[in-house]
């Protein structure tokens, strides 16, 4: 499968050859330094659509011109890989979210259906982006074979009519870009939204009060059956590092659950197992938590925060004068340490 793999890679491309000759030389270079026995080193229909469509202009139609420009760029594209592993720059892949991939794959099979629709029908190939392509066709409908375009596409439809696709908006909302503006362009803004998702899973993330179960453990009190609320006490965990763009909100939560709480809370407990850590611009709001509890009557704790925690707020100056806080391995410790003895539960 590898030769007509590469023939047809080549052939998106706009160089046929060089995609036969991706599937020899890459292997043996990659025999030399790889470690890997599993990794494919092949031609990649993505990056030859990308190539022709980046270069093909470039190129004016001169096939030696872009088999010159192809090689020059696949240089090119190894030297930043190159560098790239110097800092360690991989983990710029991660931005790459699956909803960012499910969303590219579609819009790269449509991009390269409407590059090859053209050929199968005998026109031209129109220079400008995908959507030119649908014009083009259109354009040329009154002797072009359109029963035949229509039993192929009837044919496509069908067999994407029988798989399942999720409709995740960062899936659409890539495909959508890809198509419409061209493959860079469309892989940024999938970017651009699993970043903004990221941000907004950072200012707003799950948070929940816990209860205690008749074993001795904590858990959610939303859960079913949920456990038994603390009398006296809130234990609050946020499920996020405390950060600038969450510490405001972190002081709102915690101020709503004691609104929320049954009875009188005279203890509040914050299960830091997921806060991760704590940066500078979070210091303050979490001293103007500790400082209005403690003018209200209510000690404050912190439990089950990993040791980068613990340092930072020693770091941050955050002790004792002025942070009414004290830190605790667990929730039982800071519990007692609040109400003395094990507080009854309701």
């Amino acid at each position: 499968m590898t030769v007509p793999i590469n023939l047809a890679s080549g052939t998106l491309a706009g160089v046929p050859v060089a995609g036969l000759y991706a599937g020899i030389l890459p292997i043996l270079v990659y025999a030399l330094p790889g470690s890997s026995r599993q990794m494919i080193v092949t031609a990649d229909a993505a990056l030859a659509t990308l190539v022709a469509l980046s270069l093909a202009p470039l190129a004016g139609g001169d096939p030696a011109r872009l088999v010159l420009l192809a090689s020059a760029t696949a240089l090119l594209a190894g030297g930043v890989c190159l560098l790239g592993h110097l800092p360690r720059l991989g983990f710029a892949a991660d931005l790459l979210s699956k909803p960012v991939m499910v969303g590219f794959n579609p819009g790269l099979a449509v991009v390269i259906l409407l590059s090859q629709l053209p050929k199968l029908l005998g026109l031209p190939s129109p220079h400008g982006g995908s959507l030119e392509v649908p014009m083009a066709l259109w354009q040329a409908r009154g002797w072009a074979p359109l029963l035949d375009l229509g039993v192929g596409l009837g044919g496509i439809a069908l067999i994407l009519g029988f798989r399942r696709f999720a409709p995740r908006v960062g899936a659409l909302l890539t495909l959508a870009g890809v198509v419409a503006y061209g493959m860079i362009e469309g892989i940024a803004l999938g970017v651009l939204f699993s970043m903004l998702n990221i941000l907004h899973s950072l200012a707003f993330p799950d948070d929940a009060v816990l209860g205690e179960h008749a074993t001795g453990d904590y858990a959610d009190l939303a859960l079913s059956p949920p456990p038994r609320s603390v009398a006296g006490l809130l234990i609050y965990r946020f499920g996020a590092a405390l950060i600038f763009v969450n510490s405001g909100r972190f002081r709102d939560r915690i101020e709503q659950r004691i609104e929320e709480a049954p009875g009188e809370v005279r203890g509040v407990i914050v299960d830091a197992s997921q806060m991760l850590r704590i940066d500078l611009a979070a210091a303050e709001p979490l001293v103007e938590i500790g400082q209005d509890l403690a003018n209200r009557g209510i000690r404050f704790a912190l439990c089950c925060a990993n040791p980068q925690v613990e340092a930072a707020l020693k770091k941050l100056g955050l002790n004792a004068t002025r942070l009414p806080l004290t830190i605790h391995a667990n929730i039982a410790g800071a519990r007692v340490m609040l109400l003395g003895d094990r507080a009854s539960t309701n």
